[in-house]
């Protein structure tokens, strides 16, 4: 049983990387323009490129790796942030009065400590819906990178400022919506 369950997380961990490189790939694809590939291509990778079986193998591969650096980026981008000012607030506003007055640090800590007790605890119901939404929040993360480009993408008709700002928007709006998953953490962990 427990090597059976071994698979199946070490088929999550690749498919968590995989599924964000796949979409964020499509979206590079799309924003660059039809030339960019070609010139950066040899004749021998064009020729190896001719095999769908290569050509597959080297799209996936891709993939995975821009998966991987999708997290990354999101991670930098949201997790940090997200304890600075908007996880602390969200939490404060929704933890019953009692993190009121607390120091952002002392939130922060407060919802680790806790987040650890409750994973490191009995009660297997609480612990699952503990895991199954924190692994909303990694979603809600990772969306970070596909939803700029695709911001990117959608209003490639407007200036680079406009651009941009939408495309920050789209971010912040991601990130409270991550500090808000955060909290909903926190107040599962509340109930062990």
């Amino acid at each position: 049983m427990e090597e059976s369950s071994m698979k199946w997380e070490s088929l999550n961990l690749h498919l968590e990387n995989l599924l964000p490189g796949l979409v964020t790939s499509l979206l590079l694809l799309s924003l660059l323009p039809e030339n960019a590939i070609d010139s950066l291509l040899s004749c021998k990778v064009k020729d190896a490129l001719k095999s769908e079986f290569v050509s597959a193998g080297v799209f996936v591969g891709v993939s995975y790796l821009l998966g991987i650096l999708t997290i990354a980026i999101s991670r930098i981008f949201l997790d940090r942030p997200s304890e600075w000012y908007p996880r602390p607030l969200i939490l404060r506003l929704l933890s019953r009065g009692d993190l009121k007055g607390k120091s952002i640090s002392e939130v922060n800590d407060k919802y680790r400590e806790l987040i650890s007790s409750v994973l490191r605890g009995t009660n297997e119901a609480i612990k699952t819906e503990v895991v199954k939404r924190r692994e909303r929040g990694r979603l809600i993360r990772t969306a970070l990178v596909p939803v700029v480009l695709s911001v990117l993408q959608i209003t490639t008709t407007y200036n680079g400022i406009v651009r941009v700002g939408w495309a920050i928007i789209a971010a912040v709006v991601l990130l409270l919506l991550y500090a808000y998953n955060e909290a909903t953490v926190y107040e599962e962990c509340l109930l062990a």
